[in-house]
């Protein structure tokens, strides 16, 4: 996020807490063994997070019905001009 990758703002706090509460809901989905849910809330926000992954992971998820995991770690890199968030997630 951030005008680093095409964004009109330069990343806020606010706005940082804004794309991970997004984040954790969509992780929560994966997590949840859920690709309709991972799909719909990306498209939500018409992927203006830019998950990069999205393909992979909808087809793992897919792939493994019913698979469940556990977020271990999320964390940005807050930076004003291009912010990246991160996790680690586990699976049985």
């Amino acid at each position: 996020m951030g005008p680093r990758f095409g964004d009109p703002e330069a990343n806020t706090a606010a706005s940082l807490d804004a794309v991970a509460t997004a984040d954790l809901d969509m992780l929560g989905a994966v997590t949840a063994g859920d690709p309709t849910g991972f799909f719909a809330s990306i498209a939500h926000d018409a992927d203006k997070r830019r998950i990069c992954g999205l393909s992979p992971i909808y087809t793992f998820l897919r792939a493994l019905p019913g698979v469940e995991g556990r977020l271990l770690r999320y964390r940005q890199w807050p930076d004003p001009q291009g912010a990246v968030s991160f996790c680690a997630a586990a699976f049985p």
